[in-house]
Parts: C-alpha cells; structure tokens; sequence
C-alpha cells in the first residue's frame, strides 16, 4: 500500500523528498525480498538437510497447488505421486502434509526396517479408519473398530485381536493352514488339467486371476462362498482394489470419486451378508469360522460384517496374482531359466496309483519344493520384488526419533502422524539390488548374489513384500503356497508360445497407478505339455 502511495505521489512531481522516500522504499523493498530469499536458501541447504545426531522431523515436501496438491497427485498418479515427492530431498523420509493429517514418507531400506520393528507405530488406528470410510459401516461397526462419530481412533482391540487370531491359524506348519492351502492349490492343477493339447489363446493375468481368486475365496470361506455361486463378483474385487486409494483419501466424497468402488462394496457385501444369513460360513475354514464368530458376539450386525470382509477378500487375494503372474511370465520370457525349472522341478514331482487306466496321475509335493529347490524359490522372491509392491503404513503412537543407519540422520516422528513406506521405492533401487534392478534376475537370491549372503539368506532391509514388524501379513504363508504351487504346474504341465509365430514371449509391462500390479492385457498360446499329454496332474501340501 505504500509503495503505492509514494508512486503515486511522485507521478505528480511532490517534489524531491518524495522522489527520494520512493527510492528508499524501492530498495526497502529489494532488500526485503532478498533477505526473505536467503532466509528460504539457508533454511533449505542448511536446516532442511541431513545432519548427524540432531533429530528433526522430516522436509516438507512441495507442492504447486496449495491444501488440496497433494490430494489432486494421488488422484493422478496413485501411489507412484510419491516417488515424484522422493526427487525434493536428500533426506531417507519426508513430510507430506494432506489437510490436517500429517504422513512421513519414508524412502531409505534401514530407516523402513527401524519403523516397521518400533513398538511406536502400529496399523490397526490406520486399518480401523480407513475401513470406516471406504466400506460405508454403521457407527455402532465403527465403534466396535474403536473410531469415534468424528472419525477419531480412540482405541480398540478388535482388529488386533482378529489380526493375531488370523496368524495363529495360517503360520507355517499349523494343520489349520493346511486344508485352505490345500483348496486353493488344486484349483489351479484342477483348471490346468482342463487344459487341451490343441494350441489355445489365453490371457494369461485373467485366467490365473479368475482361477487363484476362486481357489483362494473357496479355501478361506469354503465351497459354498459368494464367489462360487456368482464368479461375476471376482471382477468387484478388482474393482474394489483399483478404488480403495480414492475412498480411503476422499471417502467424504466416496459416491462422487469412485462410483465404481462404491457398487463394488454394495455387491461384494450383499453377497456376503446373505453367505452369513444362510449360515454357509459353517463350512469355511478354521480361521474364517473363528474370526466370524468372534466379530457376531460383539452384536456387530451381518451387513457390517459383510463390509468387513469385503477388504478382508482383497486382502487375501490382489496381491497374490500380480505376483503369480510376474513370475510364470518372467520364466517363460527366459527359455534358459525356464528349463533349468524344468529339470529342478522334477524331483518332486511322483507318479501316484490312478483308477483310470488313460490317464497317469502325477504329484507335486510343494511342501518339499519350497525346502528343496532354491531356485524355484528364488524365482517366487523376485516375483516378490518386482511384481507385488504394497504400501507399508503405520500410525504414530508415540514420539518416536529413529536413526537411518545408512546416513546416521535421525529422524523425529510426532504422534499422531502417519508413517507410509512405498515398497515400490525399495524394491527398484539399483544401489540396494545391484544393478537393472527393474529386471527378473531370481540369480539375486541365489547364494552370494546381491540380495542373499553367501548362505543363501535373504537380506532383510529394503526387502518387505509382506510388511513388517509385528503386523506381518497373517495370509503370506497360504500365498506362498498358492504362487509355488501355481508356478510349477504352468511350467511342468503346460507348453506356451506367443500370440504370433515367431514371437518370443515378453515379460510383463504394467499399468494403471492404483491398487495392486496389473499387466497390460496381453494373450498366449497355450497346450497341455508335448509327452505329458495324458497326466493329470495334483498337489501335495
């Protein structure tokens, strides 16, 4: 306003002391400005740097749109917006501030390791309100999850319960993960075993997609689940999962941004609920039956547990089958490592007494796959790495400072904050990896190679495809099952040949920015095996 004044003032000739007032306000004004200037380049270079021992909270990082950039990012880009954010700062984590809730992205392999062990953060606050605004509960749903009428976590033992109860019930070498894994392993040798010995197309993600959902809803929630009576819904799931970021960020406006997401709840959910009415969850597994139950004795109603399961669904399926197919499609774009499998394999695979006389019946022990062929399992890793990239997240309990062990930078996180760890980031970094770390290289888990030591153990930082800490995913031990199980009857029962003659088949390109790995939409052709025409093949767990 005064400098306007004075402009004006000497427009009009005042005289020299007005001249020299809007002179002095001029370089008032420079001055300002390039003090203002330093002030931002000393904060940059020197307080928003990295800086031994002396805790701060993490950058804060840009945007060009104020309060709703961020949000408007996420809705372009998906989770890859955060990779973009990565490139403001030399710091292992940084600070994204979306309206009132603040997130520490963190970017470094020891400091992810460091928060997913601290006893200071913890996922059930996030999974409880994410849950209320993505599946629409009740409020008297969202208090059994511990969320107030505001939105608020306040606290409740529900979801930890279920989440230990789940972990119980599906760890290695319990007999209650044995049937599940069971169901969900023959699905995939019962449709191989449809399979002709004429050449066929195929899109392979679908067919797998369709296969190891309907396997895995069935070993979960037993044969007469949802999906079984209408396959349609395996789709829903899909669509859900493509959803969940938009929900999850503008559940407020859940109806307006993801219309999609929403019907796919209301179907998943109508389905499951009459599931429930009709009593068919008796015949799910021990884990399912267990956990059903226990919500129902706390007066939760049949709709909002149907809501409930419909993320628990994408849970235990959308991250299996990206990884699945990763990995069958990867063998078969390297011919070398597809027939090294070939002959790993085969030790354990057995022919077993058969009633019909046409048909030799052929056995694949997966439990003796996953100790004995190392480079089978070090196929599954790799699928790990680069096919099946989740978002780690955890809520700030308490004023936590963690040190980077990488740079020594300790890092301060405020309670009530929000840590996210994009395994994308770590996953494809070629200082972690050794080198290409975008491509299929199984060889890095081989021993001595650059993810394992030299006794062929995996190391631990910067590899987290199933979380971390006490919140390990509690399904991962079925997933590995069906992904072994999955991987060697495509390469032991099945031949395969690109759509065209002549073509070799390529490993699988992405798209889409949101919810869990999707390949292009690309066919084969595929046959029952030359010389394996007549088995039938089956798994042993």
């Amino acid at each position: 306003m005064d400098i306007g004044i004075n402009a004006s003032t000497d427009a009009v000739g005042s005289g020299s002391l007005s001249g020299n007032h809007s002179v002095s306000s001029r370089a008032s004004l420079i001055f300002a400005l390039s003090f203002g200037a330093a002030l931002v380049g000393w904060h940059y270079f020197f307080v928003a740097s990295p800086k031994n021992g002396d805790a701060k909270e993490p950058p804060v990082s840009r945007t060009l749109i104020p309060i709703f950039g961020h949000l408007l990012g996420f809705y372009r880009l998906g989770v890859s917006y955060m990779e973009t954010l990565r490139r403001q700062t030399s710091w292992p984590a940084y600070t994204m501030k979306v309206l009132n809730m603040k997130t520490y992205v963190v970017t470094s392999p020891g400091l992810s390791h460091a928060a997913l062990r601290s006893r200071h953060m913890s996922l059930e606050p996030l999974s409880a309100t994410v849950a209320a605004r993505m599946l629409g509960l009740s409020k008297s749903a969202n208090r059994h999850l511990g969320v107030d009428e505001n939105g608020k976590f306040i606290g409740s033992d529900a979801l930890t319960e279920r989440r230990l109860e789940f972990t119980r019930m599906l760890s290695t070498g319990s007999a209650t993960l044995e049937e599940p894994s069971r169901v969900a392993s023959s699905a995939v040798a019962s449709s191989v075993n449809t399979v002709g010995t004429d050449w066929q197309s195929r899109d392979l993600f679908k067919w797998l997609r369709d296969v190891i959902t309907m396997g895995t809803v069935s070993g979960l929630y037993g044969p007469k689940n949802p999906i079984a009576l209408d396959p349609s819904l395996a789709e829903d799931i899909w669509i859900f999962d493509e959803n969940q970021l938009r929900l999850s960020i503008w559940g407020f406006m859940r109806n307006w941004v993801a219309p999609a997401g929403v019907r796919a709840v209301n179907s998943i959910s109508a389905a499951f609920e009459t599931y429930v009415q009709e009593g068919r969850h008796q015949f799910a597994s021990e884990a399912v039956k267990s956990t059903i139950a226990s919500v129902l004795s706390r007066g939760i109603s049949p709709n909002d547990l149907a809501r409930l399961e419909v993320f628990n669904i994408s849970v235990a399926t959308v991250n299996t089958v990206p990884t699945t197919v990763c990995m069958i499609y990867n063998i078969l774009a390297n011919p070398k490592l597809h027939a090294a499998l070939r002959d790993e394999i085969k030790d354990v695979v057995s022919e077993v007494e058969s009633d019909n006389s046409n048909k030799k019946k052929m056995q694949i022990d997966i439990s003796a796959a996953t100790k004995t062929l190392p480079l089978l399992v070090a196929c599954y890793q790799e699928a790990l790495r680069i096919g099946s990239t989740p978002t780690c997240n955890r809520a700030v309990l308490k004023d936590t400072v963690l040190e980077d062990p990488e740079s020594g930078v300790n890092i301060f996180m405020r309670a009530g904050g929000r840590v996210s760890i994009p395994t994308f980031m770590l996953h494809s970094r070629d200082q972690i990896w050794g080198g290409d770390a975008t491509s299929f290289d199984p060889w890095r888990f081989m021993p001595g190679g650059a993810a394992a030591d030299t006794k062929g153990r995996v190391r631990e930082q910067g590899f987290v495809p199933y979380g971390g800490g006490v919140h390990l995913c509690p399904g991962r031990h079925l997933a590995k099952t069906e992904i072994l199980a999955s991987g060697v009857l495509m390469v032991m029962a099945l031949d395969f040949r690109a759509e065209r003659d002549g073509d070799h088949i390529e490993a699988p390109a992405y798209e889409g920015t949101t919810g869990a790995k999707k390949p292009i939409a690309r066919t084969v052709r595929i046959r029952r095996r030359e010389g394996w025409e007549d088995v039938e093949w089956s798994v042993k767990i």
